[in-house]
């Protein structure tokens, strides 16, 4: 993946929080990871890619920020349950929006919900971009996994 297309991620974590909260989030700069436990937080949201792309879009939280974000969008029933619909809700959106911007060929999957730090394993061999998110003042990641396309 190279800046323009790690940048698509970008803009779409910006686009999620500004849209649905109307507080924007502040996004940093992708940078490669060796493994998730340095970033995972307690909820993660998994999306796979196939199609000319292949791998993983993650958004992973820890529940600080899915309490406080659940309260905006009016969500009384704080539970595990739905902390997990709401990560896989945002890794949705974010890999949505991806779409758009890389066509039909990029080919997303519903969401596959985990619950714990230590659930989250990347893939071997690929290499891995963590894009760290603040709203608010919690923090919360971007992961991106995804095969560079074949030309």
């Amino acid at each position: 993946m190279d800046a323009s297309q790690l940048n698509v991620f970008v803009d779409g974590a910006t686009r999620y929080f500004h849209e649905t909260t109307g507080v924007p989030a502040e996004v940093g700069s992708p940078y490669l990871i060796d493994d998730a436990h340095s970033v995972a937080g307690e909820f993660t949201g998994a999306i796979g890619v196939s199609g000319r792309h292949r791998g993983n879009v993650y958004f992973t939280a820890d529940r600080a920020l899915l309490t406080v974000l659940m309260g905006t969008l009016g969500e009384t029933e704080q539970t595990r349950e739905n902390m997990l619909d709401l990560v896989g809700d945002i890794a949705n959106t974010i890999s949505g929006n991806a779409r758009q911007r890389f066509g039909p060929s990029f080919l997303i999957s519903v969401p596959t919900l985990i619950f714990g730090r230590n659930a989250l394993a990347l893939p071997r061999g690929v290499k891995s971009y963590a894009i760290p998110v603040v709203w608010q003042r919690y923090r919360s990641t971007v992961i991106v996994v995804l095969d560079s396309p074949a030309t």
